[in-house]
């Protein structure tokens, strides 16, 4: 399995705070020694940005599951 990570987006986030780690993150898949996941989560089902921009998160908060033992991310 690969690494995880989970990014909570809020309600009003400005796109370009988002990008950053997309992008850090699409690096580390493409160059890196272990592919990472990045997983989008967020409260409600869309997002809408600062500039209108709408998201859809990838997988709802209320269905993530995190194991402190192994620290996985899980989907209910």
């Amino acid at each position: 399995m690969n690494k995880r990570i989970l990014l909570f987006l809020a309600q009003g986030f400005e796109e370009y705070e988002a990008s950053v780690f997309t992008d850090i993150i699409g690096w580390s898949r493409a160059y890196g020694k272990e592919p990472v996941d990045l997983i989008t989560t967020e409260l409600r089902t869309e997002i809408k940005c600062t500039w209108n921009f709408t998201v859809r998160p990838e997988l709802q908060f209320e269905n993530v599951i995190c194991h402190q033992k192994n620290k996985t991310i899980l989907e209910k």
